[in-house]
């Protein structure tokens, strides 16, 4: 946040409402496309409050701030924001004293911004996906979901019929992250080079019969294959989300 602002009177002017801030962080955190924090699904209804998810096995509720350092405080996110500003912008370490002055906050609060923050700057790196991961892939927009199950797998294995559609990449590590990709294309040029970067060599990655994923087992500790052409959808404990 320090680059793209040079001073906190810039900060709290582009951050001038709640609603301009959950808007933000929407867009860096989601992209146009809002994702369930809980299971990666990426089709959600918009409630009073924020969204559910339409995903059948979850149907759970979230927002914007669902999963992040922002959530379960009555914080405003503008705080947050100036807080986050202040605390990367000072060379030296800012105090809880100091930043409950800056901020117009209590001391308990401002140490209790501190310690998110804090804890969110030491992961540095990315933390790969390890144990067991589930990867799988869909297309979001129109009502390819509505055709034939046979018309569908045509249609992916020759490439069309997705032409006005965006593709997501979805990664769910069990009983753990969630991370999904908006990509230029759903295949294996695109695919793999994410799974590169996102999950450890020593996971145990599981997938549907998509040629995208083909040659994975060499890279992997183990790539199990999940056949949806022959209705196939669970073997033993591994599943994919499709």
């Amino acid at each position: 946040m320090k680059s793209q602002f040079n001073s906190l009177i810039q900060v709290l002017d582009f951050f001038k409402d709640e609603e301009r801030c959950k808007q933000y962080l929407a867009q860096q955190r989601w992209g146009d496309t809002p994702a369930c924090p809980h299971c990666g699904c990426v089709k959600a209804y918009v409630t009073n409050r924020g969204y559910k998810c339409s995903e059948k096995l979850c149907h759970k509720k979230f927002t914007v701030t669902t999963g992040t350092i922002f959530e379960n405080t009555k914080i405003k996110l503008r705080t947050w924001f100036a807080a986050m500003y202040l605390v990367t912008a000072h060379k030296k370490c800012i105090s809880s004293l100091q930043l409950s002055r800056d901020l117009n906050i209590t001391q308990k609060s401002a140490w209790f911004v501190l310690h998110r923050i804090r804890e969110m700057l030491k992961e540095k790196a990315p933390q790969m996906l390890e144990g067991t991961v589930e990867a799988d892939e869909t297309y979001v927009g129109g009502k390819a979901a509505n055709k034939h199950k046979k018309v569908r797998k045509e249609l992916r294995e020759k490439g069309t019929g997705y032409v006005h559609k965006t593709p997501v990449s979805g990664l769910l590590q069990r009983n753990g992250k969630v991370h999904t990709f908006i990509v230029a294309k759903a295949d294996g040029s695109t695919l793999k080079p994410i799974l590169r970067e996102k999950v450890s060599s020593d996971a145990m990655l599981v997938t549907d019969g998509f040629g995208g994923y083909k040659d994975l087992y060499k890279e992997l500790k183990a790539h199990k294959v999940i056949n949806h052409a022959q209705d196939e959808y669970v073997r033993g404990e591994f599943h994919t989300t499709a």
